[in-house]
């Protein structure tokens, strides 16, 4: 068992057994040593041994997305459609983890006005301020707070969360940067698929050296209950 923290509680006390441990043999060379463990109390999944040299929470495939600008164009269509049926073109959108920006602009490309991003990966950021996407900041949520100018009817974590050191802080600042009526629209890989019940730690989405965390459905639904985050639309 390894004691760490966990979503479910506010300390360091949650007990983890051992999920998965990764050989050094292939093809987890780059994985080697590492570990996800399951919480005892909830059953969420966290890495918790980390190869500290390769291990970076921060990555972004920024010049991935540009050089494949069509087929994330397409990837991005369930999300656009859920933004345009539900928020007019003068809401206030911020985009926590907005890598080189591609999303926030096909939101540009549909009319919407008042986009901002946040990137902490400087090279992702720098590709989103070069595409002229000017409220786009380096850094976290957290450093663009003071900038809004009014709180924001949307905040978009689109595979981002399961990056977060601690997601009930984030949840936290999130949830006060929203308006009233305002909108969280978050994205994970889900092992709640049957790809991963049969293939394991050999499930690519895992990615141990990139997420610290591992949600399933239940995990993610638990973790929005406890801000009193009402689940309008899911899909799994």
């Amino acid at each position: 068992m390894i004691r760490a923290s966990c979503i479910c509680s506010t300390d360091d006390k949650s007990l983890f057994s051992i999920a998965h441990t990764f050989p050094s043999t292939s093809p987890f060379e780059n994985y080697a040593g590492m570990v996800i463990g399951r919480c005892s109390r909830c059953g969420m999944q966290k890495t918790l041994r980390k190869n500290k040299q390769n291990f970076d929470p921060m990555q972004s495939r920024g010049q991935w997305y540009l050089h494949n600008e069509e087929e994330m164009s397409r990837a991005f269509t369930p999300l656009l459609s859920i933004i345009k049926r539900n928020l007019p073109t003068d809401a206030y959108i911020i985009d926590v983890g907005c890598s080189s920006g591609t999303l926030l602009s096909l939101l540009k490309k549909d009319g919407y006005e008042n986009l901002w991003g946040v990137e902490p990966n400087k090279k992702a950021y720098l590709q989103a301020k070069k595409s002229g996407l000017t409220n786009t900041f380096h850094g976290t949520l957290d450093s663009i707070k003071k900038k809004l100018p009014r709180q924001a009817d949307l905040v978009i974590y689109n595979h981002v969360l399961e990056h977060v050191p601690k997601p009930q802080e984030e949840l936290l600042l999130a949830s006060k940067m929203l308006s009233q009526e305002g909108y969280l629209l978050i994205g994970v890989p889900n092992r709640d698929n049957i790809v991963y019940q049969f293939r394991g730690m050999y499930w690519e989405s895992l990615m141990p050296l990139e997420h610290i965390w591992h949600f399933g459905t239940q995990d993610l639904e638990r973790l929005l209950e406890s801000h009193k985050l009402a689940i309008l639309e899911k899909n799994v």
